[in-house]
């Protein structure tokens, strides 16, 4: 009936699981928790490391206590939290007791007195405790002792976030970067080198040490097996790799219903990243309880948070919910959320459009107040441009093909301002075959011309003629004025790149008509721009500066900088060529505040290398100056 007592075990207890082997690039963990050591804090610092499953948290744990076990010389305690026990941490007092030398009948039953003797007995000791697959803080809040000189350790598939509001430190735990993980491969797949499928193994592992683990020790345990065939192994599993499905799967099974859901959507839904405001949307579900839903999610390791408004997922998480997408969700209900989530898209780019490039008139209704002005819509445009193309390549492939045209075409503006040129091309090809498989001539010849715009700044002049040669004539069948205007703009390029430049201006000044009779003013100012270029190529100056200076005027009147800038350096050029470097330089520097607010490198390149060559040769004729001196 008297108080507990502990008999002193024979040597200090050290509860730890064998060490893991490999342990590499946790350099920077490692120096955190060292950091934390030394800290002299009132309370005993508690450190949660959080990660998906299979990222490393224990092995992290047991390569830094193993190394430090000269801290904590009283005892180092051991304790897993498994989710199968009614009480866990009363279980794991029992251990932490029975560990320090306490009779088993003289162990209290109820929970609080354990905790409390365990507090009273270790409140002089040097020692650690680490605390596996923690699920809830209350759990780990009743293991806590009162010793400052203590250490406490906490592996957790989610964020305990009552833990870390009551001052808990949080470490996450992520995959591996590519060299650290080849090493982990190589280790325990014990070959000196796994050839070209090494990238592909590492990419199905996802830098995730359980992964890395199980594919190595599968190599090494069968000798004559190539690693070509482990990566098919992989591939040809929906969820992965085994071991990794499972640590994925218990994380899944603690969700509610919601979140559930939207773990499966993120697995199928296109593009690197997701758009909060979009999953909403798709999801049909408020905004406020979406990001409830995503942030279950993040603090699970199931998502991991970009920025404010967006989430991405590991690539080996991402198959895993697409898996389980597949296998939960009827084909039509996915379809539903990939069609909702499309046309959110499509919306957001049309929408962006009309502010990013105002000029030419789209073909889809923009809806207003989605962005709240032009730096937003080009901020939002950059961001998610990887994400648009996803989605384009997911509606043709569902043949989504209204969507489709439509973003392509919506394209046009962002392109012209940053001229990546493959990506685009393949994005109106495909908007070219969407175009036409929905039976919109206006649209497929609009889709044409941008084409062969491409072609034309790649150097393909044929296959810029014939999409070109293509948009014409069904501008003709159609009597759509402004793709005739644009044809006969097209059709002088071809007869410049042809050598026929008396036809070329000719076939200008007929687009410039044909702008002006369809009333756009802006279409004659490129005409005239043109044909102000090719008039200072034929070395006919006066004629040229009559042509830049009227497409001069309408650029301002239409509110174009861009190409009111490459006027400028036109004009700039003619002074140049002059002698009148004074002049040449005005018009350069005025081109430069033209452009440098809209973001645009291609513009900005343009006058930039302007300024660079009039710098070169200007420094060239002061160099022939002295030279000449001299002499």
């Amino acid at each position: 009936g008297g108080p507990a007592r502990a008999d002193a075990p024979a040597a200090a207890p050290v509860q730890l699981p064998p060490r893991r082997p490999a342990l590499v690039g946790r350099d920077a963990e490692l120096a955190r928790l060292e950091d934390i050591l030394r800290r002299c804090d009132p309370a005993p610092p508690v450190v949660v490391l959080t990660g998906i499953g299979g990222v490393g948290k224990t092995a992290l744990a047991l390569g830094w206590l193993y190394g430090r076990l000269d801290a904590f010389p009283d005892a180092v305690l051991y304790a897993r939290l498994s989710a199968d026990i009614a009480d866990p941490a009363s279980t794991a007092l029992h251990g932490f007791l029975r560990a320090l030398g306490v009779p088993g009948r003289e162990i209290p039953p109820s929970p609080h007195q354990r905790a409390a003797l365990f507090r009273g007995l270790t409140a002089d000791l040097r020692f650690a405790i680490l605390i596996e697959d923690a699920a809830r803080s209350e759990d780990v809040s009743a293991l806590l002792p009162g010793s400052t000189a203590a250490f406490v350790l906490v592996t957790a598939r989610t964020q305990l976030v009552r833990l870390l509001a009551d001052g808990a430190e949080e470490i996450s735990v992520d995959p591996l970067e590519d060299a650290p993980a080849s090493q982990v491969l190589a280790f325990y797949a014990r070959r000196d080198g796994l050839g070209p499928a090494a990238e592909r193994l590492l990419a199905a592992c996802g830098g995730l040490p359980l992964a890395l683990a199980v594919t190595g020790s599968r190599l090494r345990h069968r000798p004559c097996r190539a690693p070509e065939r482990e990566v098919r192994r992989i591939d040809a599993q929906p969820k992965g790799i085994a071991a990794m499905a499972d640590a994925l799967d218990s994380s899944y099974a603690a969700l509610d219903e919601f979140a559930a859901r939207a773990y499966r959507a993120c697995g199928f839904l296109p593009g690197p990243h997701l758009d909060r405001a979009a999953l909403s949307h798709t999801l049909q579900r408020l905004p406020g309880f979406t990001d409830d839903d995503l942030d279950d999610l993040v603090d699970a390791h199931l998502l991991r948070d970009v920025d404010d408004d967006t989430v991405d997922q590991h690539d080996a998480v991402r198959r895993h919910a697409r898996a389980l997408a597949e296998q939960v969700d009827d084909q039509r209900d996915r379809d539903r959320l990939l069609d909702r989530y499309t046309r959110w898209y499509r919306d957001r780019t049309v929408a962006a459009s009309t502010l990013i490039h105002p000029h030419r008139p789209g073909f889809a209704a923009a809806t207003a107040g989605i962005f709240a002005d032009r730096d937003a819509a080009l901020a939002w445009w950059t961001r998610d441009l990887p994400v648009i193309n996803a989605v384009a390549d997911d509606a043709a492939d569902r043949g989504r093909h209204e969507e489709l045209w439509q973003i392509a075409e919506a394209s046009w503006g962002y392109f012209l301002y940053h001229r990546d040129y493959p990506p685009f091309l393949r994005l109106f090809t495909a908007g070219l075959r969407a175009a036409r498989a929905c039976g919109e001539p206006v649209a497929e010849a609009r889709m044409l011309h941008q084409i062969g715009f491409v072609h034309r700044k790649l150097g393909n002049v044929e296959e810029a003629v014939a999409h070109d040669e293509a948009a014409a004539v069904i501008g003709e069948r159609e009597q759509h004025a402004l793709t005739l205007a644009t044809a006969a703009s097209r059709a002088a390029w071809a007869a410049e790149a042809h050598g026929d430049p008396e036809r070329a201006l000719d076939l200008y000044e007929d687009s410039a008509e044909k702008h002006a009779h369809a009333d756009r003013p802006r279409g004659v100012g490129l005409a005239r721009l043109r044909r102000g270029n090719l008039l200072i190529t034929l070395g006919r100056d006066p004629e040229a500066l009559t042509e830049l200076a009227a497409a001069a005027e309408i650029m301002v009147e239409q509110d174009d900088p861009a190409q009111h800038a490459e006027v400028l350096v036109a004009l700039a050029g003619i002074f140049e060529r002059q002698g009148d470097d004074r002049s040449a330089r005005d018009h350069l520097a005025r081109a430069r505040e033209n452009v440098e607010p809209l973001r645009s490198p291609h513009f900005q390149n343009t006058v930039d290398d302007a300024l660079a060559a009039l710098d070169r040769r200007t420094a060239e004729a002061c160099g022939e100056a002295a030279r000449q001196e001299i002499r």
